[in-house]
């Protein structure tokens, strides 16, 4: 008879499907890690319209660095975060410097990210701090 070879087993990938989800809840949120940090919650509560909730203004970034730079973006060149946010998060998704580009066309996209990430690294830095 020829070697076969077993079916694959639908079920062999959940476990590391179920540790991979796992770790992921385990691994604190943007609003996890900002309400660890509140010098760096009330600098970017600061930079964003009086009414954001910063907890909600966090939803759907899935990094630090991302959320605290699209912040420093939006503040900067007057963008509403609103619209940032919609652009750079959820399943159509792009990146910062092309939501730039279409929110305020002209602009040196990639020097104002650059700029804007420069900021957010020495805000986390300094939340660090103390």
């Amino acid at each position: 008879s020829r070697g076969t070879t077993m079916p694959r087993d639908p079920m062999s990938g959940t476990k590391q499907d179920r540790a991979q989800k796992q770790q992921r809840q385990r691994e604190p949120t943007v609003a996890d890690q900002l309400a660890a940090r509140p010098s760096l919650a009330a600098k970017l509560q600061a930079e964003l319209p009086p009414s954001t909730n910063l907890q909600s203004a966090a939803r759907g970034f899935d990094d630090l660095g991302r959320f605290v730079s699209a912040v420093h973006v939006a503040h900067n060149l007057g963008i509403p975060f609103r619209d940032l946010k919609a652009k750079t998060t959820g399943r159509s998704a792009i990146s910062l410097g092309k939501a730039v580009q279409q929110l305020k066309p002209g602009m040196d996209a990639k020097a104002e990210i650059k700029k804007a990430e420069k900021q957010a690294k020495q805000d986390i830095k300094d939340s660090k701090k103390g």
